[in-house]
This record gives structure tokens, C-alpha cells and sequence, in this order.
């Protein structure tokens, strides 16, 4: 077995290690250095932890931000497709209060041609009042 001596790039202390290992351990400091061709580099694992642990928080702040816009898309398009019900029901509403006034002018019945334009006053203004809130 032969044995390589090198210098802690950290700290400065002597390490022997044996001439075919890739890594090793500073025995004064701890740190761990890679060997490369002969030379060291050294490793601060606590620094790679904290970058890789940063890069998992950023996709999770990402993903999460994704999910809440997804969830907002959702939400308004529900609303939209409930307006829209509500403007052709209202419509209709509407179209069968004018019904309700020409068959009471036709008929010459007061209580149809009163029920008529009541529904058709309702249903016209909640219409309009709708709208205007958009």
C-alpha cells in the first residue's frame, strides 16, 4: 500500500492517504477533499446541502405558485360558466314576461299584462344591473 501525503486545502494539515483512494477526510478539520489527478479540491458539503436544499425550496415555492393560479383559472371559470347560466335564464325570464304583456293585451286581461311587465321589469333590471357590475 502506498501512501500519498498532500496538504488539507482547508486547512493546511499534512494528510496521508493511500495513493489510490478518490476522496478522504481531513483528520483536523473535517472537511472533505476530492483527488483529482494528484491535486485536491476541496468539498464543502455543507454548502452543496444548502444549495441543493435552496434549489428543492425554489420548485416547491414554484409548484405551489403554479397550483394557486391553476386553482384562480378554475374558480373564474366556474363563475363565468354560472353568469352565463344566469344571463340566459334571466333572458328567458325576460322574453316570457313580454309574452305574458302581448297575451294580456291580446286577451285584454289586466292581471296577465300586469304579471308580465312585473317579471319582465325584474328580469330586465337584474340584466342590466349584472352588466354594469362587470
Amino acid at each position: 500500500m502506498q501512501l500519498v501525503i498532500l496538504k488539507c486545502p482547508n486547512c493546511g494539515a499534512e494528510l496521508q492517504i493511500e495513493a489510490n483512494r478518490r476522496e478522504c477526510f481531513c483528520t483536523y478539520c473535517g472537511a472533505k477533499a476530492l483527488l483529482d489527478d494528484g491535486s485536491t479540491r476541496i468539498i464543502d458539503e455543507a454548502e452543496v446541502l444548502r444549495a441543493e436544499t435552496e434549489k428543492i425550496v425554489q420548485l416547491k415555492k414554484l409548484e405551489l405558485e403554479q397550483e394557486r393560479f391553476r386553482k384562480e383559472e378554475e374558480r373564474l371559470q366556474k363563475k363565468e360558466a354560472l353568469f352565463k347560466k344566469i344571463n340566459i335564464f334571466l333572458f328567458i325570464t325576460f322574453v316570457a314576461g313580454l309574452a305574458l304583456i302581448l297575451i294580456g293585451l291580446l286577451s285584454l286581461s289586466l292581471m296577465l299584462g300586469a304579471i308580465g311587465l312585473t317579471v319582465s321589469c325584474i328580469s330586465g333590471t337584474v340584466l342590466i344591473c349584472m352588466h354594469v357590475r362587470e
